[in-house]
């Protein structure tokens, strides 16, 4: 149960996307206080998703936007026990004895307009991770009007079923990216490899034999490479996605799909917390979602849920997190107070 002092909330949530958010519904629908910190729209990958089809009793597709407009909706049922601090990044946790005291910052337009600090029984980790977008003549912004159309893609596992009978081109030159276009070939009528001006494995680490099962793979699904730069993007009106090379040349596909990886998972709270991470800076955890330590121990109280412990990009297994370290906290931390 909640302690009798207000300045002291049983779960602190860092992240207001859907899977801090379910955690925050599930803390409340156990009697728990619980604040949740919003650092904003630009921190959020499914504020840019434009259709979720995946979602249990959920028929018709919804956008994430709309996701989290319900989700919220669904909070202000609890009342008090449930408060939302937007805009607030928290910049640094200090525990002290059973208790964390959360240090935040206030945000307008990237820029720290106020501090504030918070007390919290339990941290749930959900700040997730961030797409590594494609620069087109020096920009990300070219291909963020597709992304918002669903004409350019991020996630083979996630809008893998909106490609059948579809022509698609795969952004990336690196191993990952490959067995992205292979595994798109699954679904897709063809599927063209845009490797952006890189060679083919550039720049990566895996082995000749490696490279080879790749390449002979990409051959058995009849996938092409273009090694051109991309100059510009085109077809947004028509709904097709279309590239201009520096060679002169111009394509046109139904569909794009990014596979450049991740440009940043954001860790640095766990961090500071002396997290274990995996060599793609994912925070490791143990079955209940407990945030390890480098000695690969649990680390009492704090809780990582979603994106920023795996490359899955699937908010149902993210929600799957938040129950389990929810159930955890409150068995452990909470009930018997």
């Amino acid at each position: 149960m909640s302690d009798a002092r207000d300045s002291i909330v049983d779960v602190a949530v860092i992240g207001g996307g859907p899977v801090g958010l379910h955690a925050t519904n599930k803390a409340a629908l156990m009697n728990h206080s619980v604040i949740v910190f919003d650092a904003g729209q630009r921190y959020s990958r499914v504020l840019f998703v434009p259709r979720i089809d995946n979602l249990p009793g959920i028929v018709e597709s919804i956008s994430g936007r709309e996701l989290l407009k319900r989700m919220r909706v669904q909070l202000q049922a609890h009342g008090a026990k449930v408060r939302i601090l937007d805009e607030t990044r928290v910049a640094g946790v200090e525990r002290k004895g059973d208790l964390f005291v959360l240090r935040c910052e206030k945000l307008k337009n990237k820029t720290v307009t106020g501090t504030s600090e918070h007390i919290a029984r339990s941290i749930v980790i959900a700040t997730g991770n961030i797409d590594r977008q494609p620069e087109i003549d020096g920009s990300i912004r070219p291909i963020l009007p597709y992304a918002d159309r669903g004409i350019a893609i991020y996630c083979i596992l996630c809008d893998g079923h909106t490609l059948p009978g579809k022509t698609v081109a795969v952004i990336g030159h690196t191993d990952e990216s490959a067995w992205v276009a292979i595994h798109a070939s699954k679904f897709a009528k063809k599927v063209t490899l845009l490797t952006h001006g890189k060679r083919l494995f550039e720049g990566d680490v895996v082995d000749n034999k490696r490279r080879q099962e790749t390449v002979k793979a990409m051959d058995r699904a009849g996938i092409e490479v273009v090694g051109s730069e991309i100059k510009e993007l085109f077809g947004l009106k028509e709904d097709l996605f279309g590239v201009k090379l520096a060679d002169g040349s111009e394509l046109k596909f139904d569909r794009g799909l990014v596979a450049l990886g991740f440009f940043k998972v954001q860790n640095e709270v766990a961090i500071e917390m002396g997290a274990k991470l995996s060599s793609d800076g994912f925070v490791e955890t143990d079955d209940d979602m407990r945030v390890l330590d480098k000695r690969g121990d649990p680390i009492l109280g704090v809780y990582a849920v979603g994106d920023i412990t795996t490359d899955w990009k699937q908010i149902p297994v993210g929600w799957g997190d938040a129950e389990t370290a929810i159930l955890h906290i409150h068995a452990e931390y909470l009930w018997k107070d």
